[in-house]
């Protein structure tokens, strides 16, 4: 897009900047049922609710050998994009029109990933607890094998030690995973509850069920702790995750990006950076469960 800035007098100084289509799709939540209250701590796992929805599949579907992939990239252009940048007068004009286009990049780019991610988790897969065991153990072998990255990394943001950085959060994780491990059949097993005596000879059982898609909202001061361990318990009760990283611990949030991207599919496993851009256009989804780390300002804004 071309624009002239006349306001320099009578020379009229051309400049120009990139427009990408964006795309604007809005992603409507089904019903969802209130899930009942967790009864013995101890048999369910922090998760592991019931959760009922309607759901319409996306079309774009692939197969592969790590399982079904997701195309997530905008395919609705925004037809106004150009026409908003043709009423551009001065430079807070254009400022508002880019960040009002960044804005809807992202909140299009955010509601795709929700919806490839509900796809995924309506194929059953993550259901099934060997299938929840198997992608702990891969979290678990790849925490240890950035053991030394992630040590490092803390300590160019928080000028932690190698003592510190795994006393109070590596270790915390990795024991979190092995704890999750020897318990997780037990939690998903059904449990039997007695019955009102009317109700003889009646059976009834308890079923843990995942909630569905998960965001999980991490804090800059334990960067690590904070954004492994909620991934932990959401993988445990079988929900995919949508973790999204503090802006503010820089090195820490590119190992861990690197490190999940690697090691799971972004239809089960994504991580987002950025700031508040980002942050809004998240909170635009449906999420049905979100785990937040941060103030009670922005908590109530979460909640809202």
């Amino acid at each position: 897009v071309k624009l002239y800035d006349s306001r320099g007098g009578k020379d009229e100084t051309p400049f120009s900047f990139d427009v990408e289509e964006s795309a604007v799709s809005a992603f409507g939540a089904a019903g969802m049922q209130d899930a009942p209250a967790a009864g013995d701590d101890d048999a369910i796992p922090p998760s592991g609710l019931l959760y009922s929805r309607a759901f319409e599949p996306v079309s774009s579907v692939e197969e592969s050998d790590a399982g079904p992939t997701f195309d997530d990239s905008p395919s609705v252009s925004d037809s106004g994009s150009f026409a908003r940048f043709s009423s551009v007068q001065d430079d807070g004009d254009r400022r508002e029109v880019e960040f009002e286009l960044a804005q809807e990049r992202a909140s299009s780019t955010m509601a795709a990933l929700v919806e490839n991610q509900r796809t995924f988790f309506f194929t059953g897969q993550t259901r099934d607890v060997n299938f929840r065991i198997l992608q702990l153990k891969k979290l678990y072998r790849a925490i240890q094998d950035n053991e030394a990255l992630l040590m490092e990394a803390l300590q160019k943001d928080l000028a932690k030690s190698s003592y510190e950085s795994y006393a109070t959060e590596i270790g915390l994780v990795l024991h979190e995973i092995r704890y999750v491990l020897r318990h997780l059949r037990k939690w998903a097993r059904p449990r039997r509850k007695q019955g009102d005596l009317h109700l003889f000879p009646a059976h009834f059982r308890l079923y843990a069920e995942p909630f569905g898609v998960s965001l999980i909202m991490s804090t800059w001061n334990y960067p690590v702790l904070l954004s492994l361990d909620p991934v932990v318990s959401s993988i445990a009760a079988g929900n995919t995750v949508v973790l999204k990283l503090s802006e503010y611990a820089d090195a820490t949030n590119a190992v861990l990006k690197a490190m999940l991207e690697k090691t799971f599919n972004r239809s089960f496993l994504a991580v987002v950076q950025g700031g508040y851009t980002e942050n809004h256009a998240l909170l635009e989804q449906h999420f049905d469960f979100i785990f937040f780390t941060g103030s009670q300002n922005v908590g109530r804004i979460v909640m809202s």
